[in-house]
């Protein structure tokens, strides 16, 4: 067994990224002792400079810049660094928020969101390998690094790594994400959905006014209660910020009354009708039946351009995931 620095674990659901006892220099994620995962900052690697870097200028204090503060409500929570010793050597820390714990039996998918996953400072030999490993990549818009899905009828979990999602073609990606919100097994599905496009489409809109960052090779993270008899209570409502966004008769055919004046309004991000994707938002209970963050970001640079690669890449995710809640409502029909 691989020793461990004082005070720390193996996270219980890791589904991608760097594992502790694996690689060049044999550090990965760790999750301390006050709940906190632990991300290794490598003095020797600029990556792990360039994300701290990241971190401390997002959760700034004395932040000002309304972007950016909106920015933090996507991403882990920075707790600051960790410093201890391991194998007679210091080692530095980041202290991120780990989001699996508002979850009884959490099912998480990690994707590399956009099509061109080298930054701006990649080598001609880095540029090759990247462009070469997943090259469905360029056409979906972004990769499946892994995912862990608790299924109820056998209590465990199907764990999937970044080897099936290198086997993933635009055909097949509908099908994985299938897999991960456990369909057809799953009762109503499309509450989920429901949940997940909100919050994707509340990145999305920051994606579309920002002019602060580009982010390349970095991940979205996507988790969701797999245990359906279990609610889980927070002192925080994780889905305040959402809103239903009508649109009178976008979905299916146009429910009228009898005397043709009355239209059904359906909400133009989950295709649910307006009353109950409003009912949904607003209930209390669901408050955390999923999550989405943003993760990874060892290649983000400063820019005063619009993340075309990035969006791209959400863009697509946001097209999948509709295409399945519109198929999905269809069939109820």
């Amino acid at each position: 067994m691989t020793a461990l620095p004082d005070d720390t674990t193996v996270p219980l659901h890791q589904v991608a990224g760097h594992f502790h006892g694996k690689g060049k220099y044999k550090l990965g994620m760790l999750k301390h002792k006050d709940g906190s995962i632990l991300k290794p900052v490598i003095q020797e690697d600029i990556r792990g400079q360039r994300e701290k870097s990241f971190y401390t200028k997002v959760f700034d204090t004395f932040c000002s810049d309304p972007v950016v503060l909106q920015l933090q409500s996507f991403l882990p929570k920075y707790r600051g660094c960790w410093v201890t010793q391991f194998n007679s050597t210091k080692v530095e820390y980041m202290c991120l928020e780990d989001i699996t714990d508002a979850f009884n039996k959490p099912c998480i998918l990690d994707l590399k969101i956009g099509p061109r996953t080298f930054d701006p400072e990649a080598k001609p030999q880095k540029i090759k390998i990247e462009t070469e490993k997943y090259p469905a990549g360029e056409v979906i818009g972004f990769r499946i690094l892994g995912m862990r899905v608790f299924q109820s009828d056998r209590q465990e979990y199907l764990v999937l790594d970044r080897n099936f999602g290198k086997q993933q073609t635009p055909d097949t990606i509908p099908q994985a994400l299938k897999m991960f919100l456990n369909i057809p097994d799953r009762p109503k599905p499309w509450v989920l959905l429901c949940f997940f496009l909100h919050k994707l489409h509340s990145i999305r809109s920051w994606f579309l006014h920002q002019r602060h960052f580009v982010f390349y090779s970095s991940s979205l993270l996507l988790v969701y209660e797999g245990n359906t008899t279990k609610r889980i209570g927070c002192e925080r409502t994780m889905n305040s910020n959402l809103s239903c966004e009508q649109n009178k008769g976008s979905f299916g055919s146009k429910s009228t009354s009898e005397d043709n004046d009355s239209v059904t309004e359906y909400c133009s991000v989950c295709c649910l009708s307006s009353n109950i994707c409003e009912s949904l938002l607003h209930d209390s209970t669901m408050s955390f039946i999923c999550d989405v963050r943003m993760i990874d970001f060892a290649h983000v640079f400063t820019s005063h351009e619009k993340d075309a690669n990035y969006l791209v890449g959400l863009d697509s995710l946001i097209t999948y995931l509709f295409n399945i809640q519109n198929s999905l409502l269809h069939d109820m029909q």
